[in-house]
């Protein structure tokens, strides 16, 4: 079991293959979340998550506040940077280790 996965509609994450995390890409969004479901009922610890599809998975997310993992980090595969996904990965880290490093 890997206990990191990346999830993307862009090509461009393919890159975290070359460190031997196991990617899944698709144009379809529910297909990604369906993979995304899998990978949690797999014990996954950190999920690399496209932030275009973030917000189709707030409920998903919202399961897991209380915990410590699994930690979902919101990444912009896409071409557009927002603030979003820095935001996002600043709150998950706290989350995780009590403190906030920013």
């Amino acid at each position: 079991m890997k206990e990191i996965k990346c999830f993307s509609t862009h090509d461009n994450a393919l890159i975290f293959q070359s460190i031997g995390i196991e990617v899944f890409i698709s144009a379809d969004v529910e297909v990604l979340i369906e993979h995304i479901k899998s990978s949690l009922s797999n014990e996954v610890k950190i999920l690399l998550i496209d932030e275009d599809i973030s917000d189709s998975i707030v409920e998903i997310k919202e399961r897991y506040d209380d915990e410590s993992y699994p930690i979902f980090l919101n990444l912009p595969f896409g071409d557009k940077l927002t603030g979003k996904s820095l935001n996002e990965m600043k709150k998950s880290i706290e989350k995780a280790i009590g403190i906030s490093v920013f």
